[in-house]
């Protein structure tokens, strides 16, 4: 399974977020998306984003894989050993105990250039 996750903001002050699940043949397995009222930062919504992605990957019981984000800061937050108290923080712990419930799932980065996951199902969906 391979994952790319995606954040957004709207002018309407929501968040966005999703990802798009596929086999490493190619093969579409999956996608979701969700929205939520409130003024978040980028961070905060790639963040939000991610959790969102380990916990469809739980629940979906989708086998081994690796999820893909182009939120550099994600990836340094869940390998940092520096305790985070913010609200931020608190995300990032939740990811980590999803990721240790889920040892065959990994997060990785991939630069904002070829993070090119978005296609045409995902840009159809109502809150794009």
């Amino acid at each position: 399974m391979l994952s790319r996750i995606f954040a957004f903001i709207e002018a309407s002050r929501r968040i966005g977020s999703g990802l798009v699940t596929w086999t490493a043949d190619g093969g579409f397995l999956h996608t979701f998306t969700s929205s939520r009222p409130g003024g978040f930062s980028p961070r905060m919504a790639e963040v939000y984003a991610l959790r969102l992605s380990l916990e469809q990957a739980s629940t979906r019981c989708m086998g081994r894989g690796v999820v893909f984000t182009d939120a550099q800061s994600l990836v340094h937050a869940l390998r940092s050993d520096v305790p985070d108290w913010s609200e931020f923080g608190s995300l990032i712990q939740d990811c980590r105990i999803l990721l240790e419930q889920r040892p065959d799932i990994s997060v990785s980065w991939v630069s904002r250039r070829d993070n090119f996951f978005v296609s045409p199902p995902v840009c159809n969906t109502n809150f794009l």
